[in-house]
């Protein structure tokens, strides 16, 4: 494997950028939680005037609270993924081996 250009202490420490990705991940997962139960609320309250942003409605509009949730939940799942790959690149760069454990 090819030396990498830069080397910092992130490269030393991969948790601490794994850790940060979770919370993001994290993060919007309850986003979706939250807006897929106001959206519930919403829709059982007989759906009184409310102004919500027009990307909102266009995805209630196309698949109901339920593909809101999803798009949330689908990119907390991709975070995961994208920050389980990097811990991985970065403990075979910290350890100059090829580990291929998580």
């Amino acid at each position: 494997m090819a030396q990498q250009m830069y080397h910092g202490r992130s490269s030393r420490r991969p948790w601490r950028t794994f850790a940060g990705t979770v919370s993001v991940a994290i993060m919007f997962a309850a986003a979706g939680v939250w807006i897929y139960t106001y959206l519930a609320a919403w829709e059982a309250a007989g759906q009184p005037a409310q102004t919500f942003p027009r990307t909102l409605v266009l995805l209630h509009e196309l698949g109901g609270k339920t593909l809101v949730g999803a798009l949330f939940a689908v990119l907390s799942l991709g975070l995961l993924g994208i920050g389980a790959r990097q811990l991985r690149e970065n403990r075979i760069t910290a350890r100059g081996q090829h580990d291929t454990r998580l």
